[in-house]
């Protein structure tokens, strides 16, 4: 029969310097929230999956020390996977809030991609802030389950 586990006490993991106390540190930052300086690396280097482990309100309101925010920083380095994500992953009623978030020059996420030549990720911001202004057809998403419900691909096209 299979076994899911590693047998740690095998000479062969030995020699290779793995221990569970080390197995043990991946699988914890594997599941927990990541660091704001990681989420915002995630958000320039499109680490979409380290992105998946942060909430929104981490996504909202984290800042770095030029007041960039993880959309904005995906946004200057054209990371379109990872500001698709984090558009798609915002709350309705949220986005134009996080869309108008500035720094203190007065750029936006959708300014920081123009000036940096990222037209696709520029489109996919203003797509975005076209439907936060169009009225909600069908039902309109609560926000406990806006995030799971809306497809994040709609914001990659």
């Amino acid at each position: 029969s299979a076994v899911n586990c590693v047998d740690l006490e095998r000479p062969m993991y030995r020699r290779m310097g793995v221990d569970s106390l080390s197995l043990q540190r991946q699988r914890q930052q594997m599941s927990s929230p990541p660091s704001a300086s990681r989420m915002l690396a995630a958000a320039e280097t499109n680490q979409v999956h380290v992105l998946m482990r942060a909430s929104v309100h981490d996504l909202i309101t984290t800042r770095d020390t030029h007041g960039w925010s993880p959309l904005m920083i995906a946004s200057a380095a054209g990371a379109l996977e990872a500001a698709g994500y984090i558009v798609g992953g915002i709350p309705r009623q949220s986005l134009p809030d996080a869309l108008a978030v500035s720094d203190p020059r007065g750029f936006n996420a959708e300014i920081l991609a123009s000036m940096q030549g990222h037209p696709r990720v520029a489109a996919t911001l203003v797509r975005a802030r076209i439907e936060t202004v169009t009225p909600a057809t069908d039902q309109q998403d609560d926000a406990s389950s806006d995030r799971t419900k809306r497809s994040r691909s709609t914001y990659l096209n």
